[in-house]
């Protein structure tokens, strides 16, 4: 059980299957080899000796706890809650309910999952990730000082945390203080040199501060260490896009598109190509394919998002009426200012394409750029 806890999880399934062959109904067995596949990934595999030690020992709270967990990662929330109320009745686990209110997070019941991570902080004030999954909430509730304050205060505990590193850098860079920003992803680089989730995300950073080079080598880099990282395909085809290096960026969403075919940013990027290479009316079909797993997949991207991407999709397919509609909608929300600058960069890219309208893109961008102007921060922020 110690070494299930300490990931060395070789020796911890060998220990759990020797045990079992002493005792098949060790419950305690079980559930630590539960855990072994559990931390392996392999979900269905966790869930038959969470089952099995469940029914064996219904009261036992560990077994409970952890088939909660794999419920949650499985998406299959209602089960969880169910085995993690459960589990916190019988003992009341800072762990239990920090990964409850994960699951209120991901049922973006915000409310909830503030409410149980401040249980699971009275509980075990020291643990860091309980810190930073709630600074993640305050993030999607657009609290972004209890957010940066939270993140702050697991760094104090871990300073090498790199996933509180990496979200406090995110959450810098949404609210403008891109010199912060680029500090944290920096420092969460320097605490793991080879974590291509961090180099992308600084690539995509430096991709939107203009510094094409240095964004390519973390994003090359990114790639080398984890070929399959969507985000790196996705913000290097981007890259590749901007500047002019079309057959690249043709490949990494070729790339892209084979891991993932329901991706939105790179529906989205694939169209856009296709609208500069080729032209719009090579692009339509791309266009509607991408509003249509919008609809279907909406949930990947935040509400203005949802609202800013169509903008484009609609004014590539002529519909200037539903485009201005959505510049409408967008306006009115106040939205953050990386979505006004990736519209306006988008309706730029628009305007030299044969079969544009240049009046519906003028009237489009003329509000939008008003709003930017409002906004403030962003790019002169930097430093």
């Amino acid at each position: 059980m110690v070494r299930a806890d300490t990931n060395e999880l070789e020796g911890a399934l060998a220990d759990a299957e020797r045990a079992l062959e002493l005792d098949a109904d060790c419950v305690r067995a079980l559930a630590a080899r539960g855990s072994v596949h559990l931390d392996r990934e392999l979900y269905e595999q966790a869930l038959e000796s969470f089952d099995r030690a469940v029914a064996l020992d219904p009261d036992f709270p560990w077994p409970l706890a952890r088939r909660g967990e794999t419920y949650r990662l499985l998406g299959r929330y209602e089960e969880s809650l169910a085995d993690l109320d459960r589990s916190f009745d019988l003992h009341e686990s800072a762990w239990t309910v920090g990964t409850r209110a994960q699951v209120h997070h991901a049922m973006e019941d915000y409310e909830k999952a503030l409410a149980d991570f401040g249980r699971a902080v009275e509980i075990t004030p020291e643990w860091s990730w309980i810190y930073a999954e709630r600074a993640r909430t305050y993030r999607s509730l657009g609290r972004h000082e209890e957010a940066l304050t939270d993140f702050g205060r697991a760094i104090e505990i871990e300073p090498s945390y790199v996933f509180a590193l990496v979200r406090r850098g995110l959450t810098h860079e949404h609210i403008g203080l891109l010199g912060e920003a680029l500090a944290a992803f920096d420092a969460a680089a320097s605490a793991s040199p080879d974590d291509a989730w961090v180099l992308a995300n600084r690539g995509a950073l430096r991709l939107r501060l203009g510094d094409d080079e240095a964004a390519l080598a973390d994003l090359d880099r990114a790639l080398g260490l984890h070929p399959d990282s969507l985000l790196a395909l996705e913000v290097r085809a981007r890259c590749h896009r901007l500047a002019g290096r079309y057959a690249e960026a043709a490949t990494d969403i070729g790339r892209a598109a084979a891991l993932e075919g329901q991706d939105l940013d790179i529906a989205f990027e694939h169209a856009m190509l296709v609208s500069r290479t080729a032209g719009l009316i090579e692009a339509r079909g791309l266009w509607a394919a991408f509003e249509a797993l919008l609809e279907e997949h909406g949930g990947q991207w935040d509400a203005q998002a949802r609202v800013a991407a169509p903008i484009i999709s609609r004014a590539a397919l002529g519909d200037g009426a539903g485009a201005e509609r959505l510049v409408a909608e967008l306006t009115a929300t106040r939205p953050y200012w990386q979505i006004v600058d990736d519209v306006l960069r988008a309706l730029d890219e628009l305007a030299p394409i044969p079969g544009t309208d240049p009046a519906l893109l003028a009237a489009l961008r003329a509000p939008l750029a008003e709003l930017r102007a409002a906004l403030g921060p962003g790019p002169a922020a930097f430093g």
